[in-house]
Formats: C-alpha cells, structure tokens, sequence
C-alpha cells in the first residue's frame, strides 16, 4: 500500500515532468524522491513514468492515475482542514440544552450570534428542565446548557451570564396600585398568580422564598 507522501511526489513529478524541478518543489533532494516513486510503482506493481530519454514523460497508466492521485491529496487536506476547524471550535455540531423561559429572549440572541459568528458549526437546540440538563451533561448528551439555579455548582463548569428582574403586575384598581414601589411585605396575604411547583419549581421556590425572607405569605392562585 502507498502512502499520502508518496502520491505527493508523484504528482510533483507528473506536473513538472523533471525530478529535480520537482524535488525543489517540496524542498528535498532528488535521490530521496526517485526512491519515493519507486516505492510507489513497487506497490501499484506499475510503472508511472517513461524515463527512457532524457525527458520524464508519464506512461498511459501513470496519467490515468494522475487524477486519482489529486482527488485524493485533495480529500486528504480538507479531511486535515475540517479536523483542525473542529479542534479550534470554529466548525462541528454542538448539542445545547435550554428551558422553555430561555427561547423568549436568550437563545433568539445565542442563536443569532452563533450563526453570524460560526457559521460552520451545527447547534443542535433541545428543551429540557435544568434537572434534564444537568443529567444530560453528565452523560455527555449535551455539549453547553442554559441553565437556571439552584445547581450543584462542584459538578459544572458553570458561569452566569445574564440576570433577569421580577416585575410586579397588579390590576387596576388594585389597593397597590398607587405605590411607586411596593415592599415586599406589602405582598402579604394577597393574591397571586403564579407558578405551580410541579410544573415550574424554580420560579415557584424563588418567589415564594424571596416572600418568606421578607415576612410575606401572598397566596398563589
């Protein structure tokens, strides 16, 4: 069997048709690429070049193999350019994990940056709770996670990288209406709209517990 090298230097010689001109072309001597060829005519059991004048001409089989060869040299260099495009992160396909909150305002904003910026790389979107992420992670099935504390931080390699405020909305009418600020305290035994912890336990937990710090008990309807 041939290798890479080996057709290398045959397709310098067969577009140079001169071992010298060829041999300085990739910056070697001559003898070491004549032994190059015939190591490679050795191993097709063919002879690719007529040197039987004072000219290098290529036998029938030898410019039949010419194009081969370039085909091939070719698959080889993008094959070694997509393996290094991979290894810098500028190409491949990467598997993101996001909650439902995240597509209504950060993943638009992630997925616009990441195809205006690597256009190259293939992200692979899929919803899933931050419990589901965090298992997922682990198990190699996502790559990069949006996710939503509280998490095990020892696990991860984690950073935060945006912070959302909680809004207030009340009715018209309502005995809040007129503050320009209510406190939290003033939440107390009023009613509110919120999540169920079994469909939502995050938000549910961190509204219930900013309450409770405050002294605030409002009841979720």
């Amino acid at each position: 069997m041939f290798e890479l090298s080996q057709l290398r230097c045959f397709v310098a010689v067969a577009e140079e048709l001169h071992f010298a001109r060829a041999a300085a072309r990739l910056n070697m001597t001559q003898p070491p690429l004549s032994r190059q060829i015939q190591v490679l005519e050795r191993a097709l059991d063919i002879l690719l070049f007529d040197r039987s004048g004072r000219s290098v001409k290529l036998t029938p089989a030898g410019r039949a193999f010419l194009g081969e060869a370039r085909r091939v040299i070719q698959l080889a260099d993008r094959a070694g350019l997509a393996a290094k495009r991979v290894a810098r992160g500028e190409a491949g396909s990467i598997a993101l994990g996001a909650t439902v909150a995240a597509g209504y305002d950060l993943l638009p904003r992630l997925v616009a940056f990441a195809s205006s910026e690597f256009p190259a790389i293939d992200l692979v979107l899929k919803e899933m709770v931050t419990a589901e992420q965090v298992e997922a992670l682990a198990s190699g099935r996502l790559d990069l996670a949006l996710l939503r504390p509280p998490i095990d931080r020892r696990a991860l390699d984690s950073v935060c990288i945006q912070r959302e405020p909680l809004l207030l909305a009340i009715p018209e009418g309502h005995p809040l209406e007129g503050k320009d600020r209510p406190a939290l305290t003033d939440l107390n035994e009023q009613l509110m709209i919120m999540w169920e912890p079994g469909e939502a336990r995050y938000f549910y937990d961190l509204i219930t517990g900013i309450c409770a710090a405050a002294g605030a008990r409002p009841r979720p309807v």
